[in-house]
């Protein structure tokens, strides 16, 4: 009986072919389900990126016209006097953000939708709301 016992544990073969191929289709349909919902996390968090940098550029674009008492800024003065280290790329787009300063409220777009001030902004700093 002993022998018997030794002689099975002796003659492992491994896996067959059909448990080799069970196991990658089982890997195939995992990746199938991961793949896309990982894109679909990729491009909110690039979108939630541009609406942050949108919104730094927004804020130190009223700071500067608030300390320099102006109306108007580009993102190239912000850089060159110290408020930005470097021009800001999206994440989302290959086009640049547009700064747009009226009356000291800075407005920024990328793609022509507002990501930074105008109404969108208004409505989520309202209190009331």
């Amino acid at each position: 009986m002993l022998r018997n016992i030794q002689k099975k544990l002796k003659n492992k073969k491994g896996f067959t072919l059909v448990e080799l191929i069970i196991v990658l289709a089982i890997l195939g349909i995992i990746a199938a389900i991961a793949v896309p919902r990982f894109t679909g996390i990729q491009a909110d968090a690039k979108e939630k990126a541009d609406r942050a940098t949108a919104s730094m550029i927004g804020k130190s674009a009223e700071l500067y016209c608030i300390q320099k008492e102006v109306d108007d800024v580009e993102i190239k003065d912000l850089v060159d006097k110290g408020y930005l280290d470097k021009t800001p790329k999206a994440q989302s787009s290959d086009k640049d953000f547009v700064l747009d300063v009226k009356t000291g409220k800075a407005e920024v777009t990328l793609d022509g939708k507002t990501l930074y001030g105008g109404e969108e902004t208004a409505k989520k700093e309202d209190p009331k709301e």
